[in-house]
């Protein structure tokens, strides 16, 4: 099950077995609320604060907390890698992956856009347009 925290609530209680977390911008004591009793909560991002360290510092709190807790808390730091991107591009380009476009900005809009983003108000991604 997918949980878009924009269209429905998280549910008070849990019973998920695990949460990824994407957006980072519900606290992690709700996210934990949300998980079973041993369930696994896995951070994506370093979303949270206004700069990387804030970021950085809410994924190694919520880790620092689950030692103490049946409950894990996880990072999931990703690489990149030439062949995947490939893949990505084919998948775009053939119309199998659509990615979603929150907002399309021009050059000159992008301080407003990062902004947005910050506040946690854009959904997809922003399409900077630099023509």
């Amino acid at each position: 099950m997918v949980i878009s925290y924009d269209r429905e609530p998280l549910p008070a209680s849990g019973d998920f077995d695990a949460i990824f977390d994407i957006g980072g911008m519900v606290p992690i004591s709700t996210l934990r609320r949300a998980l079973s009793p041993t369930g696994t909560l896995v951070l994506i991002g370093g979303e949270g604060g206004s700069s990387f360290a804030a970021g950085l510092g809410r994924q190694v709190g919520g880790m620092v907390s689950s030692v103490f807790s049946k409950q894990k808390v996880k990072m999931l730091v990703s690489s990149t890698r030439t062949n995947d991107l490939e893949t990505l591009a084919d998948y775009v380009t053939s119309g199998r992956l659509k990615p979603v476009i929150g907002w399309a900005v021009s050059l000159e809009e992008v301080p407003q856009a990062l902004g947005a983003l910050e506040r946690g108000e854009v959904f997809g991604k922003v399409l900077v347009d630099i023509a």
